[in-house]
């Protein structure tokens, strides 16, 4: 069962801001697609361990809404390179924001829709909540919020991930 949730697209200076230190994300999964039918699925390595963020990130979702609820056609699917990426604290502006575990991942993505050429930038919030038997019942399930609103896309996906994203420390 989706849970109803609210949802505040915000501007990059303020997802820029959010971090409480350098980490490494990696996973995998899926989400309902935003038509409610199907699967929207991703795949994510970000790294912001050194000087500068690096990674990548793919995203498909065949039966993708736009903002309107309009089909899009040929769905949303891109490959990304991760722009930055950061731990989100209470009150930091983040997508997600004032869950332990919550990241925003900020990417550059070039569409692989051929009925939707062109790029832009993206943002993708998540919570991870532990795993198994060692996840943490005072955290949100985990949770992730996709975000584009440009001339190729405007999308939103928030939902429950079934999957997994984990945080890495940096050595």
């Amino acid at each position: 069962m989706k849970r109803p949730m609210l949802l505040a697209v915000l501007s990059l200076p303020l997802l820029v801001g959010c971090g409480s230190g350098p980490a490494r994300y990696t996973g995998g999964g899926w989400l309902p697609s935003s038509s409610g039918d199907g699967k929207a699925n991703f795949g994510l390595n970000a790294d912001f361990c050194g000087l500068e963020p690096r990674g990548h990130f793919t995203f498909h979702d065949k039966n993708a809404v736009d903002l309107n609820g309009t089909p899009i056609p040929g769905g949303v699917k891109f490959n990304a390179r991760i722009l930055g990426t950061g731990e989100c604290l209470p009150g930091d502006g983040c997508i997600i924001d004032g869950q332990d575990g919550a990241a925003t991942i900020i990417f550059a993505y070039e569409s692989r829709n051929p009925r939707r050429p062109g790029g832009g930038i993206g943002f993708f919030g998540f919570v991870d909540n532990g795993e198994g038997q060692a996840a943490d019942p005072d955290i949100l399930f985990g949770l992730a919020v996709l975000s584009i609103n440009d001339d190729v896309y405007a999308y939103v996906n928030a939902a429950e991930v079934k999957g997994n994203i984990q945080r890495h420390e940096c050595h």
